[in-house]
């Protein structure tokens, strides 16, 4: 016989509920066999459900209740990994703008358009939450999933210094740059981009290449 008892707590929890089987025995009129009341008395814990329990459980309120998944919950699981993908997309933007900005002709077109492809495929794969195209073939193409990341992981994280140490023309007293095509190789008129960084864009790259060096040793 399963018998469901509470307890004595009360409230808004709502009480704690026992769940135990006791079986009879040595009644003429009892319908179960020997082997049957062995298995009850094994299975004397029970869920509201009907599973066994291994030990006593006490439920708190409606046995019958499911937890819901919380907002919180699903920030502590999802948390880093929105991070992550925020990060790998806004780092792929800025090498979008990056491929765009050491356009001058030539070679350096060339070059960024590798920079801004690149930078492109990084966004698409954070917005998409999937690995990128090139982190893909790197993987085949070294056969490691490992290797593949990591040679992935330095070339963004190359690109990032790179577009921090280059040179670009310094801005004017009218707050304007001067002129690369005027000035170009004359000392004093150039000057590493990371002088011209806002707070913000630091930050920014910051939290991206971060981003970029926990996916890769994760």
């Amino acid at each position: 016989l399963r018998t469901l008892t509470g307890g004595g707590r009360s409230g808004g929890g709502g009480g704690y509920f026992y769940v135990s089987q006791t079986s009879s025995s040595g009644s003429s009129n009892s319908s179960s066999d020997d082997a049957g009341s062995e298995e009850d008395t094994e299975d004397s814990k029970v869920s509201p459900a009907g599973t066994p329990y291994d030990e006593e459980v006490v439920v708190r309120g409606d046995p019958n209740a499911q937890k819901e998944p919380s907002f919180i919950g699903f920030i502590k699981e999802e948390g880093v990994n929105i991070l992550l993908r925020t990060g790998q997309a806004i780092g792929g933007a800025g090498q979008v703008l990056l491929g765009s900005a050491i356009c001058s002709g030539g070679v350096t077109c060339v070059a960024g358009a590798v920079v801004a492809a690149k930078g492109a495929d990084n966004f698409q794969a954070g917005i998409r939450g999937t690995d990128s195209v090139s982190q893909q073939l790197l993987i085949d193409v070294t056969g490691s999933e490992q290797a593949g990341t990591l040679i992935n992981a330095g070339l963004d994280l190359g690109t990032s210094v790179g577009g921090l140490v280059r040179s670009v023309p310094k801005i004017s007293a009218y707050g304007t740059a001067y002129n690369p095509a005027w000035y170009k190789g004359v000392p004093g008129y150039h000057e590493p981009a990371l002088n011209q960084a806002t707070n913000t864009a630091l930050t920014v790259e910051l939290f991206s290449s971060g981003s970029t060096i926990y996916s890769a040793v994760d």
